[in-house]
């Protein structure tokens, strides 16, 4: 196992439980989340919106692939840092409050 203290973790340490607890399951959450991404941008019509949420949907597919191929999540771009970040929390079930809380460190 991996021991982690959400008092005092930081976002990478969350991330970083992920890539080595359940990377497969992470790779797949990312998958979800892209889709979700990929699903809103066919919906929008402002365009400025639409290339966010299809750069959000790519950043999932890229962080995804580099899990599959074994690679750690390591030189991550600020947003991608959060993306990761909320799917490795939510894997783990920490709540809200505590995730706002993480990510502010």
């Amino acid at each position: 196992m991996y021991p982690i203290d959400f008092t005092n973790c930081t976002a990478n340490d969350v991330i970083a439980r992920s890539v080595t607890c359940h990377p497969t399951l992470f790779a797949e959450r990312l998958r979800g989340i892209a889709s979700i991404h990929g699903q809103a941008a066919t919906t929008m019509h402002d365009r400025q919106a639409v290339k966010i949420s299809r750069q959000m949907a790519a950043d999932c597919r890229e962080m995804a692939d580099r899990l599959d191929h074994g690679e750690l999540l390591d030189g991550l771009s600020f947003s991608q840092r959060i993306i990761a970040f909320n799917a490795a929390a939510k894997l783990q079930c920490v709540n809200d409050s505590l995730a706002r809380s993480i990510i502010a460190r």
